[in-house]
C-alpha cells in the first residue's frame, strides 16, 4: 500500500491454505520494509470484515531482511473497528511444515495502534501454543503481539 493509504470497509472471504511449506493466507495483507522494499507508513484499516481467513489482517513492517524485528522508523498503522471472524482451524503449516498458524490480527510495526476490533470464532481463540514448527496443535491468536512495538487497545474477543 502507498504511504498514508486507507482501506475502509472491504468484505473479504475466505482465504486459507491447507498445504505445507510454512504458509498462511490473509484477508488483508500490508507488507513493507526489509525484503518487501519501502515501509508502509500511516496505513489505516477500518470497517473491514475479513471472514474465514488464516490471518484476517496481516500488517508486517520489517526492520531487517529476516523480518525478526520492527523498523526503527514509526509506521503508525491503525487497525480498528474491524469485524474479524473464523469458526475453524484449518491452517496446517503457518508455523512450519507440521504446525498451523492463525490470527485475527498479526501485526509488527512501530507506534502502530490496534483496537476496537470485534474478533470471534474458534479459529481466532488464543490458545497459548508456541509457534515452534514441531507441534501438532496450531498456534492461534486473536491478536498476535509477538515481536510487537505497537499499542494494543481493547478489542472484543469471543469464541
Amino acid at each position: 500500500m502507498a504511504p498514508n493509504a486507507s482501506m475502509p470497509g472491504p468484505d473479504l472471504r475466505p482465504f486459507g491454505i491447507t498445504g505445507g511449506g510454512d504458509a498462511n493466507s490473509s484477508g488483508i495483507l500490508v507488507f513493507g520494509g526489509g525484503p518487501f522494499g519501502a515501509l508502509s507508513i500511516g496505513v489505516h484499516i477500518t470497517g473491514s470484515t475479513p471472514t474465514d481467513n488464516d490471518v484476517g489482517i496481516f500488517a508486517l513492517s520489517c526492520g531487517n531482511a529476516a523480518c525478526t524485528s520492527p523498523p526503527s522508523t514509526p509506521t503508525v498503522a491503525i487497525i480498528q473497528k474491524n469485524s474479524i471472524t473464523n469458526d475453524e482451524v484449518t491452517n496446517v503449516s503457518g508455523c512450519g511444515d507440521n504446525q498451523g498458524y492463525q490470527a485475527a490480527i498479526s501485526e509488527l510495526g512501530r507506534n502502530d495502534q490496534t483496537g476496537k476490533n470485534t474478533i470471534s470464532g474458534s479459529g481466532y481463540t488464543t490458545n497459548n501454543v508456541a509457534c515452534s514448527g514441531n507441534n501438532a496443535t496450531a498456534t492461534i491468536f486473536a491478536i498476535d503481539t509477538t515481536g510487537l512495538s505497537a499499542k494494543v487497545h481493547k478489542s472484543n474477543v469471543s469464541p
